[in-house]
């Protein structure tokens, strides 16, 4: 017996440095051209950008416990694809290169990035 086809969607553009609100607005646009797709994938920290210096990095990062997170969450609600998309995660006093699944507007998994690969962003925690 075969297994049904699974679609899935990539967007490879650039991050929104510092522009989440912008970033919303074109996941939400690039759901809407995939609505075929099965999951949709975006970049790494396409939500915040990537910054080489700590201060600007932690106000550009969001906290998954936080009210704005949560707001970003009820955006994304009505879309029925599994969404995969990268975001700076603040939590406690670190910041985190994270993917986050998202499935009918509930956070299902993240993942921190393990490692780094340029010199730059030294400040990043791994996990």
């Amino acid at each position: 017996m075969m297994k049904p086809m699974l679609t899935i969607a990539t967007y490879q553009g650039p991050a929104f440095r510092n522009q989440p609100d912008a970033a919303i607005e074109k996941i939400l646009s690039i759901c809407e051209l995939s609505k075929n797709a099965d999951i949709i994938l975006f970049p790494e920290t396409f939500v915040h950008g990537y910054f080489d210096n700590e201060t600007d990095a932690k106000k550009a990062s969001i906290d998954l416990s936080s009210q704005s997170f949560t707001d970003i969450l009820k955006m994304l609600s009505n879309i029925d694809a599994t969404i995969i998309i990268g975001v700076n995660e603040y939590s406690g006093d670190n910041i985190y290169n994270s993917a986050l699944l998202i499935e009918n507007g509930n956070l299902i998994g993240r993942v921190r990035k393990s490692g780094w690969f340029k010199t730059t962003g030294h400040f990043y925690k791994f996990s």
